[in-house]
């Protein structure tokens, strides 16, 4: 009993680190997704459906209210509700998947954020995302641009 208890907290551990597990059971290294955000602040989280495991990009972020709910509690209120709006489709010529989703720009205090959820579809695999993006001033970079950087990295998109 002791030996399964301290398996399931390093399972926990590793859940919270930020990481998550591809397909060949390596884990992903999240600081890579650094480099796509470039200067601004911002948060990814992306679900993977048939594996069970998130992907989490900056998770003191990922938990703070934007609008009226985070990151992470849009993911899951993606799962449940698979008939939201999309304002953006496309389909991949790399990877055969179809990517939908939203775009929205939302205030929380004084922050500025651009934001972007939604799911890609691949043959039988489905993944929920949302990205958040701060965008204080005037910015020509968009959630959506660096959410798609960051699945194309990941290679689902």
């Amino acid at each position: 009993m002791n030996r399964i208890f301290k398996i399931f907290i390093l399972a926990g551990l590793i859940a919270l680190s930020g990481c998550g597990k591809n397909k060949s059971g390596n884990f992903y290294n999240t600081g890579d997704f650094k480099k796509h955000f470039g200067d601004k602040n911002g948060c990814f989280v992306l679900y993977d459906v048939n594996n069970r495991f998130y992907i989490r990009y900056n998770e003191e972020l990922c938990n703070k209210k934007i609008d009226s709910l985070s990151a992470n509690e849009t993911v899951e209120l993606l799962k449940t509700n698979k008939d939201f709006q999309n304002d953006y489709n496309t389909e991949s010529e790399n990877y055969d998947s179809i990517l939908k989703g939203k775009s929205l720009k939302l205030t929380s205090g004084n922050t500025n954020y651009d934001t972007f959820r939604g799911t890609v579809t691949m043959k039988n695999e489905t993944y929920y995302f949302y990205l958040a993006l701060e965008t204080p001033g005037t910015n020509i970079t968009n959630a959506k641009d660096v959410c798609i950087k960051i699945l194309n990295s990941l290679k689902i998109h």
